[in-house]
């Protein structure tokens, strides 16, 4: 994340360091890239995969190194039904999203 340039950023009223990355993932702030193929998920990777890839040193999936496969396939089970995405946590993002993700 890089400092911005102008402006500032608030959230729940509280505001937030620029560049500071711990921070806004503290307060649950993610960035959606334009290109989310691309760049913001890993199309040769399932469902399971790309929900952890950011979130494996967190206790949630278990500790480093080792993971709770059932946490991982669950979570990734939760996100898919938040966003109504028709799939399995096994289920590549390719063919889950095509060139549409």
């Amino acid at each position: 994340m890089c400092a911005r340039a102008s402006g500032r950023v608030e959230v729940a009223g509280v505001q937030l360091a620029s560049g500071d990355c711990g921070a806004a993932i503290r307060q649950r702030l993610a960035y959606v890239p334009e290109d989310r193929l691309g760049v913001g998920l890993a199309p040769g990777l399932d469902a399971s995969e790309n929900v952890v890839l950011k979130a494996f040193r967190g206790r949630r999936f278990g500790r480093w190194p080792m993971l709770r496969l059932s946490s991982v396939r669950e979570s990734a089970r939760e996100f898919l039904e938040r966003f109504h995405v028709k799939g399995r946590p096994g289920s590549l993002i390719l063919k889950l999203f095509g060139r549409h993700a």
